[in-house]
């Protein structure tokens, strides 16, 4: 049995991070699933191009999609359609993975057979190709699956609660892929956040870490030089483990600039983000979303202005970039709080603070900030996977105090406000 895991190599599938690059990244998650299946014994590749012609998935058994629904879904899905065409068992594997995506989607498209849930992906992937070898059904914690003509979510399922050391090294995935042709990469190292950000789907999740040696070990086979993405919704939660890494980085004389996901509670450890400069950390990036004490509050965000400011000062004061991300769209938001976030971007340097972007709020299904709405009357329902497709570019709710349009005349004002 031959199975095949691919992505449209423009659109980024990977924990907490998605979105439609021009140039070609390298990605991360696809390859350590490849890594565990073929540890298990089965025979698999993984290709990550721009199109694939009609015939392509004429020689698999199964073909596994990384697709996200933010960008490149309906994309990703006619290739999961041609490979049903062509015989192969289909398997969609939905990286921004909301309550009750999954099961909308294969409801809609029945060429889809299974979905694969986003927590220990390559878990519940090998369970999935065991019972396809074997012929039995395959149901449960894990998966999305069809019985007597239903679509039935079995939830989601976490196989290792305190690390992600059973992945390995996908070095030879890499290798595979050949790294010349990618100009920049990216790197898994942890899964989860422990934090509970109301907006947030992973939030309320232990950050499980892979082994540093096998990061370090894919890192070695990348090009000298070469701009990678180390992938944690929070790296510097783990102390330790961020000085582990960074010391290998600089004793194995590995040629890196990266950037990494954290917050503003961890920057307060000087010598800390000098070993990270000094291991090639060019960039941290925050969430920082808003500089106005209600709705930090009201986000559960945990951040404090001063904590904030003293942050962007300690990393500048090393050289390492700070990022920050903004939201906007929170139901109390109003022209008050918006006003301090305006004059936060229009103080700050763009040549020592990047801003990253700023977003819209999204209810996202099984959230709180979701729940919160609906109960204040700002949404009739959850909102499903089409309304989610476009909401990144346009708000899917008014505020307690502003309508629709005036948050958008909102956001161009607080880009305008920084690049002034």
């Amino acid at each position: 049995m031959r199975t095949l895991l691919f992505k449209i190599r423009q659109y980024i599938t990977e924990e907490n991070r998605f979105g439609y690059r021009e140039w070609a990244e390298m990605p991360s998650n696809i390859l350590t699933t490849a890594a565990y299946i073929e540890k298990r014994g089965f025979t698999v590749d993984v290709e990550d191009r721009a199109t694939y012609e009609n015939d392509f998935f004429r020689n698999y058994d199964v073909a596994a999609a990384w697709i996200s629904i933010a960008d490149g879904l309906y994309e990703g899905l006619d290739y999961l359609r041609m490979a049903k065409l062509n015989g192969c068992r289909t398997v969609l594997v939905l990286f921004d993975d909301w309550a009750g995506m999954q099961e909308q989607v294969l409801r809609d498209y029945e060429f889809v057979d299974y979905g694969i849930r986003r927590w220990d992906i390559e878990v519940s992937l090998d369970r999935l190709l065991s019972s396809v070898l074997t012929g039995q059904s395959c149901e449960g914690p894990g998966l999305v699956y069809r019985r007597e003509g239903q679509v039935i979510d079995g939830g989601e399922l976490i196989q290792y609660q305190d690390n992600l050391e059973h992945l390995g090294s996908a070095r030879r995935w890499l290798e595979a892929l050949n790294p010349k042709i990618y100009q920049e990469f990216a790197i898994r190292v942890s899964s989860g956040c422990p934090f509970k950000c109301t907006f947030c789907h992973i939030a309320d999740r232990d950050n499980r870490f892979r082994r540093v040696d096998d990061i370090l070990d894919e890192l070695e086979s990348l090009p000298a030089g070469s701009f990678v993405r180390i992938l944690s919704s929070d790296m510097l939660q783990d102390a330790p483990w961020c000085r582990t890494f960074a010391e290998g980085i600089i004793s194995r004389r590995i040629d890196i600039r990266w950037e990494t996901d954290s917050r503003f509670n961890w920057l307060t450890d000087l010598d800390l983000l000098k070993l990270l400069k000094r291991s090639g950390c060019v960039e941290l990036a925050m969430g920082l979303e808003s500089y106005n004490p209600q709705i930090l509050k009201a986000i559960k965000k945990g951040y404090r202005l001063e904590q904030i400011d003293r942050g962007i000062e300690n990393l500048n004061a090393v050289g390492i970039t700070p990022g920050v991300n903004m939201m906007i769209g929170h139901p109390l938001e109003s022209s008050e709080t918006l006003t301090a976030t305006e004059s936060f971007l229009r103080r700050v340097s763009p040549q020592k603070v990047r801003l990253i972007g700023i977003q819209f709020l999204r209810p996202l299904p099984g959230t709180p900030v979701s729940t919160e709405m609906a109960k204040l009357g700002l949404l009739d329902k959850p909102l499903t996977y089409r309304e989610l497709y476009k909401s990144r570019d346009e708000p899917v709710s008014a505020t307690h105090h502003l309508s629709i349009p005036q948050i958008v005349e909102w956001r161009s004002r607080l880009v305008a406000a920084y690049y002034s």
